[in-house]
Order: C-alpha cells, then structure tokens, then sequence
C-alpha cells in the first residue's frame, strides 16, 4: 500500500522573521513596532511574506509587511501610507535576504517570486 503525501508548500516565514527580529527590527528602540509585526506574522495562516522597505538611499527602514495570497500580494500590517496591495509594476527593486550575511540583496527580476522577501517601490 502507496500513501501519497503532497510536499510541503515552500515558505519564507522563518527567513522573514529572522529578518524583521534580528536586522530590520533590531534593538530595544524597535521593540513595540517589532513585537506587533511578529505577532502579525505568527497570527497569519499564510506560508510567504514580503517586507516593504522605505525608499531611502542609504539603509533600509521597514514600512510594512505583506503576505502573498494566491496570486495578491496584500497587506498585513504597517503604516498606514502603504498600499493595500502591491503591484509588480510599482516595484522599483525586488529583494531577498541572505540570512548568512544579514543583509538583503538585488534580485534580477521583475515580478514577484518564490525567494523574494522584500521591495522598494517607485518613488
């Protein structure tokens, strides 16, 4: 007798929060930001994030947090100017995160993907 299981679904929730908690989010004075986007994150059933970088110039400030949703990418929490949804058009850089480095890097793509974990939209 064969069962079948189907294989897990990839998800980036770990490298996320990894992320958020011990880069992004670091420190005492992000606290209370960190603690409330990590309970969005742990409360959500979905299985991929991407996180929203402020469009700045030198490092990268978090505005929010989205969960991908079959084909949507859609807000789960951050400040309130972001947009509800994000749009492949709208992006100016796609990222992912290199957890060995700590850091996020370019990704060649226009469109979102199953190793990206962050974006800069246009400005």
């Amino acid at each position: 007798l064969v069962c079948y299981t189907a294989p897990p679904k990839m998800s980036n929730r770990k490298l996320i929060k990894n992320a958020l908690v011990y880069t992004i989010l670091a420190g005492t004075a992000q606290q209370r930001q960190r603690q409330q986007v990590v309970e969005a994150l742990d409360g959500s059933a979905q299985q991929n994030f991407i996180i929203l970088f402020k469009n700045t110039t030198s490092t990268f400030k978090f505005k929010g947090l989205y969960e991908m949703v079959k084909d949507e990418v859609v807000k789960l929490c951050g400040m309130p100017s972001c947009p509800p949804v994000l749009h492949a058009k709208d992006v100016a850089k796609f990222m992912k995160y290199d957890s060995g480095a700590k850091e996020f890097k370019l990704l060649q793509t226009k469109t979102f993907t199953a190793v990206t974990s962050a974006v800069l939209l246009h400005a």
